[in-house]
């Protein structure tokens, strides 16, 4: 799993994949910038983008147009780009257990993650 960003969260998260045995599966790469982005979506199979508010994430965009699958709340612009089982699968916002089911659904189905994204 790789993580972009560097938000006040990143010590939590970094924390939490100690306290669940997965640092070494997780890559915290902190801030990318924009002209790296694609790059990174290139080697991404689902684009996760779990805001809590957001006018409309270029990321969304990119990612749609690699053809990648997007797991996205339902805030702010994201709908206007994440069309709900066709271009990805919105959950609510703070819904956590949504989150983890759309991303777990898309890795055990890889053809409903193709055709998605």
């Amino acid at each position: 799993m790789v993580i972009a960003g560097a938000g006040p969260l990143k010590p939590d998260l970094q924390r939490q994949a100690a306290d669940y045995g997965i640092a070494h599966a997780v890559d915290f790469v902190g801030w990318v910038a924009p002209k790296a982005v694609p790059s990174l979506i290139n080697v991404s199979t689902i684009v996760l983008i779990p805001s809590r508010q957001d006018s409309l994430p270029l990321v969304a965009l990119e990612a749609a147009l690699m053809a990648r699958p997007i797991v996205a709340t339902n805030v702010g612009g994201l709908p206007e780009v994440v069309v709900h089982q066709e271009s990805g699968l919105l959950v609510e916002k703070e819904d956590i257990r949504g989150l983890a089911d759309a991303v777990t659904g898309l890795l055990t189905h890889p053809e409903a993650a193709v055709s998605i994204g």
